[in-house]
This record gives C-alpha cells, structure tokens and sequence, in this order.
C-alpha cells in the first residue's frame, strides 16, 4: 500500500506493524493481564514474521526472556526481597528521619530521599507500601483538614517515581534503553548509566520539594514527632544480608574493572541468598514474574520493530525536512501522554524503538535512550500513572488532584533536565 509519503508498506512492515499495534491496544484496554500481551507478541512473532525473516533465527525472538536486562532485574528483586524480610529497609528509614525530628520541612525533605535512595536498588512497589506506613502516622499528627500533611504523602511516590530512573535496575524502561543501544553497539554500564542520571535524579527531587513545601505549607504548624517503634534485634542474618547489599552494589559499580559485567554480577546475591538460606523457594515464587515477563515482551517488540526495520520506514513517513530535535519533543510528550495512561514499560516498547531511529550518532542516541527512559519515568499525572500513585491515592490522604499538580512539577522539571541532558551528552 502507498502512503502520501511515497513510501511503500512491505507485507513485511505491515506483519510488523501488526503486531505493535495489537500489542498496543492490548496493553492501552488491559483485556488481558499485562505480561500475557508478551507472550501474543512472541506467538506472533514466531508464527507471523519470522517465515518473513528466512536469515533470522528463530531463537532472536525468545532470547528477550531471558537477556543481561532480565537477569539484572532478578537480581534487583532478590536484593528487594532480602531487604524487605530482613527489614533494612525500614531500619535505615526510621533511622535517618529521627535525625530530623521536629523540622517539618526536612521531615517532607528526607521522605522523599529515603524513598528515590531506596527505589535505586529495589522495587518502587515495596518502598512505596513500606514509607507509606511510616508516614501516614506523622500524617495524623497534623490538624484536622491540614494541606500540610498532603506534602507527607506526596512525597513518597514522587521520590520513589524519580529514584527509579537513577539506576538501570530502578525502572524497566531503563533496561529497555540499554538493552536497545546494545543492540546498536553501544554499551552504556551501570556506573556510567548512574554518572548520568544520579544528578538528574538530585535536581528533579529538590526542586519538587521545594515546589511542595510551598504550595502546601508547614506555617503556623507544630513539629511533627517521630513515633520509637521497636526495632527487630540486629542479628547476623542482617549482617550477611548487608554484605550481600555491598557486594552487589560495588560489582554493579565497578564490575567492568573486573571483567564482570552488571547482568553477570545479578547472579550474586541470586547464589548467596538462596544458598546460604536467606531466602528460601517460597520466595522464589512470589517473585514478580509477570514484570520480568512484561520487561521480555518489551524487548521482544523491540526486536519485532528493529529486524522487520519498521521504525526505519515509520521515520521515513515523517517529512524529510523536520528537525530531529522536534521529532523528538513530539516523542517525548507522546511518551508522557501514553505513560500517563498505560504501562511505562508497554510505553517505552513501543516508542523507544522508534526514537532510536532518529538518529545514527552514538552520542544523539545515547541522549535520545535516556531522555525517554525519563519521560517515561516521571509522567506520574494520574493516580493510574504508576504503582507508587496508585498506592498513595488509594491510601486516601491525597486526591487526583493532588497528584495531578505534584506530577504536572515533576513532568515541567523533567523536560528542563533532558533539554540540558540531551545537549550535555552531546546530542546535536
């Protein structure tokens, strides 16, 4: 079929084009769960495109499921789930707030800061719960009807939605970036990714707190007390689970040094926690499969868009003479309008293999990967926008309104930060 561009739609690109777009609708309606979209990506895949593809190998198409990007996020929700048992977690949270009891402002200030230091290493989910809990007490300390505690609540999921994208474990779109400029020869490794993103991360945070504390002002308000829980007793389990933390953080980090790369470093805490029994094969089971499974069907569509080359006949159909840095504002409030709705991770499969065709520079696709890795994970406008949101708003301190506002800061700050990221990292 021809189309007012001039370009011809191949039975190839139209098979592949096929595909996303029953992906698309499936993951916009939720007629089906989530991660059983990958596996009609996959069936598809297999059945439609690959007879399509006679020098392609079937086995590029089931490799997505258990790539380095998977690998690395078990390795992550191990961590979590060492973390949460042994409550870590929550010890170094009560620990650090005490230090600033009595000054509202810093209570709101390091909230949001414990929340995006933990979501850096394990799910946003759990963290969210977890400080939700702590909060919420602090919360009902305030005057009835009091705007101020809103900020108590709101900074939780806005620390957790930003930290995520502060390592490539923090947030699936991220290792869907990663996994996408390997595919193009460029490896960008866990310490270099965080190098990036680390000041980002720092920036968004304080400028939304200081949005926050603003608009919902602590003034004429008493200090907020610390509730001294009981602590569980510091045993060697929490010992052996800390070093395990250590160790895998520092391989992550500086693994290349070694020879080790961040994928094969996840095997570590995976080995030590389950051999030395710190977790046992319950706890492999409850492990949240169906976000790995929806992590490999993005990668799956990833590779359904680059071999049928779809994204390279999409950028052909947009006029020759439009800016490539226009091209990708357009994806970029795209990507915040459909993240806003959907799956960031369903997000980032569908469009970051179109952006990754604007341009053929290294250095423009680098900026490009990471520029959409944070506008996937900072579009939190609605309460169905991310987990963290969701657990907030359901908790019912906070109403979509609220989030609607704290998420429309983080969204403008966002956009400020990959302007200057994507020309800082050399994009033209």
């Amino acid at each position: 079929e021809k189309v007012a561009s001039g370009t011809y739609m191949s039975e190839l690109h139209a098979t592949s084009l096929s595909i996303v777009l029953l992906a698309a609708g499936l993951w916009v309606t939720e007629f089906i769960p989530l991660f059983m979209v990958s596996f009609v990506v996959l069936g598809m895949a297999l059945l439609k495109l690959s007879p399509m593809l006679t020098e392609v190998s079937e086995a590029v198409f089931y490799e997505p499921f258990f790539s380095p990007p998977i690998l690395l996020f078990m390795g992550g929700f191990i961590l979590s789930k060492l973390l949460n048992r042994y409550e870590l977690d929550e010890m170094l949270a009560r620990k650090v707030l005490h230090r600033f009891e009595g000054n509202n402002e810093s209570i709101v200030l390091m909230l949001m800061l414990i929340s995006g230091f933990l979501s850096l290493w394990i799910s946003n989910t759990a963290t969210t719960a977890m400080m939700l809990t702590m909060a919420i007490p602090l919360y009902k300390q305030l005057p009835f009807g009091s705007k101020a505690g809103k900020a108590l609540i709101l900074a939780i999921p806005i620390g957790c939605n930003i930290g995520g994208i502060g390592t490539p474990i923090g947030s699936p779109p991220n290792a869907i970036a990663l996994s996408l400029l390997s595919d193009l020869g460029i490896e960008v490794s866990f310490f270099e990714w965080m190098l990036i993103m680390i000041p980002i991360v720092m920036l968004l945070l304080l400028g939304t707190w200081l949005l926050l504390i603003r608009v919902y002002s602590f003034k004429d308000v008493e200090p907020i007390r610390i509730p001294r829980e009981r602590m569980e007793t510091w045993t060697l389990k929490h010992s052996i689970v800390m070093v395990i933390f250590l160790v895998t953080c520092l391989l992550w980090l500086g693994g290349g040094i070694i020879g080790i790369s961040a994928a094969e470093a996840s095997l570590f805490p995976i080995v030590a926690a389950f051999g030395l029994g710190l977790l046992d094969a319950g706890d492999f089971k409850k492990l949240p499969w169906d976000i790995l499974f929806l992590i490999g069907g993005g990668l799956c569509l990833g590779v359904v868009v680059n071999h049928s080359s779809l994204n390279l006949w999409i950028k052909e159909l947009v006029p020759s003479g439009l800016d490539v840095h226009f091209q990708l504002i357009l994806l970029l409030m795209m990507t915040t309008i459909m993240t806003s709705l959907m799956s960031n991770t369903a997000t980032a499969s569908l469009l970051l293999p179109i952006a990754m065709s604007l341009s053929q520079n290294p250095d423009d696709l680098v900026a490009i990967g990471v520029s959409m890795a944070v506008a996937t994970s900072t579009a939190m406008l609605l309460p169905v926008s991310t987990p963290p949101n969701a657990i907030a708003f359901s908790s019912g301190y906070v109403q979509s309104k609220d989030l609607f506002k704290s998420g429309l800061a983080v969204c403008t700050l966002s956009y400020v930060a990959i302007a200057g990221l994507y020309f800082f990292l050399g994009g033209r």
